[in-house]
């Protein structure tokens, strides 16, 4: 990049009302502010925080939804499956050095931390909402989810 596109980009930055601008070229990147900080306007109120249920109970017979069906008749058992509250990433663990949350054959409890679904540069905790039973972990580690993508089928206590 030449200085003349540089200053180019300075002037544009001062003249145009933008806060800053920010390049990459050639494995080079480059960020230009004018140095002033604004705060972000809001129109909506703030959101309440609250638990968000992230399962359905499991019909007696095939249903078929927007996630396509809820139950699985394996053993002829009820099963929950934990779903995603938004779209985002999942992680199974908090940080790569460390264990999953959960795994499969694990006992959970309402409260239990399952997972975290990262959604706009902030890491959610997922809670189970149910007691039961890991019996299958249904995404990968990383992937991207769904809002209402089963992410664990639990068995029913």
């Amino acid at each position: 990049m030449k200085f003349e596109d540089i200053s180019r980009l300075a002037d544009l930055v001062k003249t145009s009302g933008l806060s800053e601008i920010e390049i990459e070229e050639d494995g080079v990147r480059l960020r230009i502010s004018n140095g002033e900080v604004r705060p972000l306007r809001s129109e909506l109120p703030p959101v309440p925080s609250r638990p968000v249920p992230t399962h359905d109970y499991v019909a007696p017979e095939p249903v078929e939804t927007v996630g396509g069906p809820i139950r699985h008749g394996d053993d002829g058992n009820d099963f929950f499956f934990i779903k995603s509250p938004m779209v985002g990433t999942f992680y199974g663990a908090p940080s790569p050095d460390v264990p999953n949350f959960v795994e499969v054959n694990a006992e959970i409890e309402p409260t239990t931390v399952v997972c975290i679904i990262e959604a706009m540069k902030v890491m959610n905790e997922i809670q189970a909402d149910v007691n039961g039973i890991i019996v299958d972990v249904l995404v990968k580690n990383g992937q991207t989810v769904e809002y209402g993508q089963p992410l664990f089928k639990v068995k029913k206590p």
